[in-house]
């Protein structure tokens, strides 16, 4: 998961926790667009992304975090294929079926949102970033 952040103009920035995909130098993320976040990104047209992962059996990585921002757009009025990439990356190629069958009715109305990164930061605690 990582937290989407989109600035708003009269309050703090709105912040959600999203399942993202990290693909060919871009975030994909699954999201509303008619959800406060979805209607903040088509108006500002940008966004920051927060990773935080905690150390894995076997990883050399203690802990990490990175952030991008960057613009972002809709690109998808589908996100099922998206959701599918997903689960099996996650669930296993195995379980991945009956979890969007599940899953179906929550991402119908989902958007594939892309954020492109114009900036990267990131920390380690002990190793080195992935």
């Amino acid at each position: 998961m990582a937290i989407l952040s989109v600035g708003r103009p009269d309050k703090g920035p709105v912040a959600v926790p999203l399942a993202y995909l990290w693909e060919a130098g871009q975030f994909l993320l699954m999201t509303p667009p008619d959800s406060l976040h979805g209607k903040h990104m088509q108006r500002t047209g940008r966004a920051t992304v927060t990773v935080h992962s905690e150390r894995y059996a076997g990883s050399e990585v203690d802990q990490w975090y990175v952030m991008a921002e960057g613009t972002v757009e809709f690109t998808e009025r589908d996100a099922l294929p998206l959701a599918q990439r997903l689960l099996t990356k996650d669930r296993g190629p195995e379980y991945a079926g009956q979890w969007l069958e599940d899953m179906r009715p929550a991402l119908e109305n989902n958007w594939v949102a892309v954020l492109t990164p114009a900036r990267i930061a990131g920390f380690t605690f002990g190793g080195h970033l992935p």
